[in-house]
């Protein structure tokens, strides 16, 4: 089977049929996880709100127990009111109809999905309609395979799409097809000004079916015929790091994503990197299926449980397995465990990260996770599949009954970046509140660009090396081993970091240079002034008056406003 790298996944949208909303409202009155959100006069509020957003004419205003509709010049269409829940279904079959009756054009919207669509964003941010595009993307991000013909490509000035790379073992290398090559005709379609989202249409299609692909190979004409064919969505990678410490990184969880996990580990076993430690990078991976996130716990575990769900009322959900329990398979790497956190960690992935927490097997670096909580499932809102309504239904639970909703998970070292460029300095990840740490307690994480000082520094992924430290030093596989490994591992680090600050602030003048001891708290003034020096270029000022009997060290000011420097730091230093 070959892995693809571009997703051309078939986009094609169906109609929602009407008695979707009867059906998606009854699904929310019997199955959403908060009963006390379900508000029908808010529901037909958010699902008129979308429609006007896509529809330029229609203005919608919130009267007390529904909307009013009016042309964007002012001539009223209508008005749509609504009582309880059970009368929301005939409240958005009225708002459509007002709308469709209007005389006005709307088109080609799908006005039910829209207002369907709408009607979820009343509940929260997770409830949503899938349909047409979107639910071919979630479908093929959940199953973890997909059909296409295993290239990726990039338009060329919008005339033509060049191939920029070809997937080993799939239709394009089989069909012969190279890097380089210019297609010019889909099926006999012309590309030039053809957009992207229509290309991937025309290439995708069933598995086994044909697509004929005219092509221009440095000036030689070619009609290359390719057969459609399922291929892996990849989403874990792995590499050997320093002192032979194995590092996998897990970008999704899908219905593949323990066969892919278990090839890395195998594929780091035999480079012998497998023997001191481990470090899994979940930073940016914003989840995917529960069940699979759950056992990819379960490969590092012998025992114990790694979540259970709750829905309404601390009832079970039909059909949502309501506790999972890590099993003893003997295969569990005995080997310490890092796991790489950052704001984008959610849902499957704080899974993963928050059970090997509870159950002793690893600690945190990074930062705090995003604290979704939550499970959504999808329920088809028609006979055929065409389109399904993803609304939350539970909450997931840890052991030591650990709960993520809100609060995600903090990590045992906690990462904050001090970004360098022309721009000037800008600390991200400090905020002591977010975080749940004070701010003497983030480790600084110097990452300078070339343009600060004209040297390209490299790479410098101070969370990715903790891990890998921690991993050696542990003395044994249990999180407790870790965590005394994680103490002076911080404090090299650390030491290492404020050197590298120190050095890249000098460059610009800046004596950065820390205080001996501790003087107490400062007697300072700070005034900012700002000049322009051209269409939208100022220069700001920054002075910083210390009339106390302390020195200060390391002092700098924040700018904070509504424009692009809001966070922007002007280092005064020593």
């Amino acid at each position: 089977m070959w892995t693809l790298l571009l997703l051309l996944a078939q986009t094609g949208t169906a109609a929602v049929p009407s008695s979707a909303y009867a059906r998606a409202v009854d699904l929310v009155d019997s199955l959403y996880l908060y009963p006390d959100r379900v508000d029908a006069v808010a529901m037909l509020h958010a699902a008129a709100k979308q429609l006007a957003n896509e529809v330029d004419w229609l203005l919608v205003t919130p009267i007390d127990d529904g909307v009013d509709l009016r042309h964007g010049s002012g001539r009223p269409i209508g008005a749509v009111t609504v009582g309880a829940v059970q009368t929301l279904p005939e409240a958005l079959s009225a708002l459509e109809d007002t709308v469709r009756e209007s005389g006005y054009p709307l088109g080609d919207l799908d006005v039910r999905a829209l207002l369907l669509d709408g009607m979820c964003r009343a509940l929260d941010r997770y409830s949503t309609l899938l349909v047409g595009e979107r639910k071919e993307r979630f479908d093929m991000r959940l199953r973890g395979t997909v059909v296409g013909i295993g290239v990726e490509f990039d338009p060329i000035d919008g005339d033509a799409l060049r191939i920029e790379t070809i997937v080993r073992g799939g239709p394009a290398e089989l069909a012969g097809m190279r890097p380089g090559d210019a297609v010019l005709r889909i099926d006999g379609r012309s590309t030039v000004g053809l957009p992207n989202a229509t290309a991937r249409k025309l290439i995708s299609g069933d598995e086994g079916t044909q697509v004929v692909l005219h092509v221009d190979r440095a000036g030689t004409p070619l009609d290359i015929a390719l057969t459609r064919a399922e291929g892996v969505v990849p989403n874990v990678s792995w590499r050997v790091l320093g002192d032979s410490v194995g590092y996998v990184a897990i970008e999704h969880v899908s219905q593949r994503t323990v066969v892919n996990l278990v090839a890395a580990l195998d594929a780091l076993e035999a480079e012998g990197a497998l023997d001191k430690g481990l470090v899994v990078d979940v930073r940016g991976n914003t989840g995917g299926s529960m069940r699979e996130s759950a056992l990819v716990a379960d490969h590092f575990v012998e025992s114990g449980l790694l979540v259970r769900t709750l829905g309404r009322n601390g009832q079970e959900v039909p059909n949502l397995q309501p506790r999972i329990e890590a099993r003893n398979s003997g295969t569990e790497p005995r080997v310490p465990l890092a796991i790489l956190v950052d704001d984008r960690t959610a849902s499957g992935s704080e899974i993963v990260a928050g059970a090997l927490l509870e159950l002793d097997r690893a600690v945190l670096i990074g930062s705090r996770t995003y604290g979704k909580g939550t499970v959504q499932k999808s329920f088809d809102l028609d006979s055929v599949g065409a389109a399904e309504l993803k609304v939350t239904v539970a909450e997931y639970v840890l052991a030591g009954e650990r709960r993520i909703a809100d609060a995600g998970l903090i990590p045992d070292a906690t990462v904050g970046e001090i970004l360098l460029d022309q721009a000037g300095v800008r600390f991200r990840g400090w905020d002591p509140a977010w975080q749940g740490v004070a701010w003497e307690d983030i480790v600084p994480a110097v990452v300078e660009r070339p343009s600060w000082r004209g040297i390209d520094p490299g790479e410098n992924d101070v969370a990715l090396e903790i891990g890998r430290r921690v991993v050696l030093a542990a003395r044994d596989p249990s999180r407790s081993a870790a965590l005394a490994a994680l103490g002076p591992v911080v404090t090299a680090v650390r030491a290492e970091e404020e050197q590298r600050l120190e050095t890249a602030l000098l460059a610009h003048g800046i004596d950065w240079t820390a205080a001996e001891v501790d003087g107490g708290v400062p007697d300072a003034e700070v005034r900012v002034s700002a000049v322009a020096r051209g269409r939208d270029r100022y220069q700001v000022t920054a002075v910083v008056d210390n009339s106390g009997n302390t020195r200060l060290n390391r002092a700098h000011v924040e700018l904070v406003g509504p424009g692009w420097w809001s966070g922007l730091v002007v280092p005064i230093g020593a």
